[in-house]
């Protein structure tokens, strides 16, 4: 259908609320995001998907919690012809550069 299924703003796969606020461990934080990325690569035929994590160094970039979060990335980086690791602002770069009849308003 040529439609991108976006998610809204990460909240559950933002460490601040998960971690800080419903004191979700980091391998917990972990195995939602190898969860949630896992189940979205089972819909990327059907449609385009946007799929974004929300890290904080201050969260996620403390040691005791780096190895989780190397395993999750590291999980999905085994995919990585599959799929197009960026940021925000390429996404954005790259929509731009689309046709207009292309571009969802």
């Amino acid at each position: 259908n040529g439609k991108i299924l976006t998610l809204p703003y990460p909240i559950e796969l933002n460490d601040q609320p998960a971690i800080v606020g419903r004191s979700v461990s980091a391998e917990e934080f972990a195995n939602m995001i190898v969860d949630q990325f896992d189940v979205l690569m089972e819909l990327k035929n059907s449609q385009p998907i946007v799929f974004s994590i929300s890290l904080h160094s201050f969260i996620m970039g403390q040691p005791f919690r780096q190895k989780h979060l190397k395993r999750a990335l590291n999980h999905i980086c085994e995919r990585r012809g599959e799929i197009w690791i960026t940021t925000p602002n390429k996404i954005s770069m790259f929509y731009r550069k689309l046709p207009v009849a292309k571009q969802l308003i």
